[in-house]
């Protein structure tokens, strides 16, 4: 028999084309030409663009979709490194190069989610939505509005203009802002979670049932079952006793896990759900140790937030008053996680040590951190 070639792609022979078509002889008998099939990724979403409907449709795995302003008014989405999507203002999987919508623009957005447990986190939109978790037996709503809520089984609207209508959602987290809030759950069924943040918030139930209401729960009985709602969790921050100013400048942040209070003095991290201190020292050990920042000084005036598009945290505040080394200080959390480390950096207020630093104030978008 005559000998036959095995072909193997440029990139499994060290990019080599003159070895390609190289013969290779076997004992007994001719082997046959073989061919790899191409790499096949499946996305976990795809969307498309008709007008001014924006769709996304999931697949069977378990997902989170969530959505946020790019700070130019454009609709952003998290899953931009899916297969088909340009950047994560891209709308239209099935098209190349970037389709583009503003929020205020959009009529309807569709998402159906797929035959996981899905999460769909509309962040802080005032669109009108329809959310269809499809299978799975834990779909969820998030929402972040400084607004009065309505919750049923079947719909989800918000005083700012919110209107999603819900199907096969067996949750809904729904967080407020810092204005007083009304949370009116009486028409729902599932499970939630309920979180005022400032203001003197409100939960609204309507409804012939047996009512258990503590200060961090509302069971809301319904015939052989119940409704639960865990209305935030209360705890304790840190006290004068610890941080020792006056005033502390109270500053604080809420993110997916944990709450970082970052005071004049003090620096600490909690576990949302139990309130557990799991990280602290004193603000200068802050800047120093967690954050890296070599020398910081005496540190004042801090400030945090957390920024849920990049999943990260940041921090700032100056340090030095009355004085020539005078600086601000800034820095970013190495991941979600506060406790695993940060990356600090130290900037001189002012290069002619005419002028220091006083009380900063923190801000970021799609584009950039602000100071």
């Amino acid at each position: 028999m005559k000998d036959q070639a095995m072909r193997f792609p440029a990139r499994f022979m060290g990019g080599r084309r003159g070895r390609r078509n190289q013969r290779r002889t076997y004992s007994g008998r001719a082997r046959p030409r073989l061919e790899l099939l191409e790499d096949r990724v499946v996305p976990a979403f795809t969307a498309s663009l008709t007008g001014t409907i924006v769709a996304f449709v999931g697949d069977a795995a378990s997902d989170t979709l969530a959505f946020s302003d790019n700070g130019s008014g454009l609709l952003r989405h998290n899953r931009g490194s899916d297969p088909g999507f340009a950047s994560d203002i891209d709308l239209d999987s099935s098209v190349p190069g970037e389709q583009t919508l503003s929020i205020a623009s959009i009529s309807l957005l569709l998402v159906t989610a797929g035959a996981g447990d899905d999460v769909i986190d509309m962040g802080s939109l005032n669109v009108t939505a329809a959310l269809d978790g499809q299978g799975g037996t834990g779909d969820a709503i998030l929402s972040t509005l400084d607004a009065d809520f309505i919750l049923t089984d079947t719909a989800l609207t918000a005083s700012t203009g919110a209107s999603f209508s819900l199907s096969t959602i067996e949750q809904a987290r729904l967080t407020g802002g810092p204005g007083d809030n009304s949370f009116n759950v009486g028409g729902w069924t599932g499970a939630g979670s309920l979180d005022g943040q400032g203001g003197t918030d409100t939960v609204v139930a309507t409804k012939d049932a047996d009512y258990t209401l503590s200060d961090t729960e509302l069971v809301i009985g319904s015939g052989g079952g119940g409704d639960q709602f865990v209305i935030g969790a209360n705890f304790r921050g840190s006290t004068f006793g610890q941080s020792g100013f006056i005033p502390p400048d109270t500053m604080g942040a809420v993110g997916p896990d944990h709450f970082v209070e970052l005071i004049n003095g003090r620096y600490a991290v909690y576990r949302k759900t139990d309130g557990a201190v799991l990280q602290s020292s004193s603000l200068n050990t802050f800047w120093s140790v967690h954050a890296g920042v070599p020398s910081p000084g005496s540190t004042f005036d801090p400030r945090v937030i957390y920024d849920h598009a990049s999943g990260r945290w940041f921090a700032a505040a100056a340090s030095n008053p009355g004085s020539a080394s005078s600086s601000f200080l800034i820095a970013v959390s190495k991941t979600s996680d506060p406790t695993q480390g940060w990356f600090g950096f130290k900037i001189d207020a002012d290069p002619t040590n005419v002028r220091w630093a006083d009380f900063p104030t923190l801000g970021l978008d799609a584009d950039g951190v602000y100071l």
